[in-house]
């Protein structure tokens, strides 16, 4: 599986990527940002006052009872990429090992987890997914861009019903690149920050 990832990445790239003036879009819409699968609903809301709030729910199976939790704290924005710090029960922060990238495809916000980035260009790229953990394909709407609330990377409330507009732009290093057309070079080297 890994094999197979590796190698479906080394196939498609982002060396053709072109750096994009983003000056204005640099920050991430304030506002809530939804995950939501299968019946599992994840929604990070981000305020005005750089505080986050996320709440998860898992529906219930045949051997188990719904599941829920809730996380709350603060979220600073560091170019291109977003940290939450959770809130403790003593009142100090934690902070995540690794943040969010916030990319803008046209006028569309999303937020892609760590472990999502090279399936969020994949998607983007080719219109397709590559396999999940399981080896299953994921549904045509699961992929991005998406036009319904349903996917597997965080995106602006509303923003799905907004027109895609020419290509994500995405963190590389630090600066931000527009995905353009796939070479034969690697997403790896792109994630990697090279």
């Amino acid at each position: 599986m890994t094999r197979l990832l590796l190698s479906l990445v080394m196939v498609i790239s982002l060396t053709g990527c072109a750096t994009q003036n983003v000056s204005t879009r640099t920050g991430a819409k304030h506002g809530a940002y939804y995950f939501l699968y299968e019946g599992h609903k994840n929604i990070l809301s981000l305020g005005v006052d750089a505080r986050f709030h996320y709440r998860y729910s898992a529906p219930a199976k045949q051997d188990s009872a719904p599941y829920s939790y809730e996380r709350s704290g603060r979220y600073v924005i560091e170019g291109t990429e977003l940290w939450l710090e959770e809130e403790l029960p003593d009142g100090t922060f934690c902070r995540a090992e690794q943040p969010m990238w916030i990319v803008w495809w046209g006028e569309r916000c999303y937020l892609v987890q760590p472990w999502r980035r090279t399936e969020f260009i994949v998607s983007a790229i080719t219109h397709r997914w590559p396999k999940d953990r399981g080896g299953r394909r994921l549904p045509v709407d699961l992929r991005e861009p998406r036009e319904t609330k349903e996917g597997w990377m965080y995106l602006h409330e509303g923003d799905w019903l907004l027109p895609v507009a020419g290509k994500p732009i995405v963190p590389s290093g630090k600066a931000p690149k527009q995905v353009s057309t796939p070479t034969s070079e690697t997403v790896a080297a792109h994630l990697c920050g090279r």
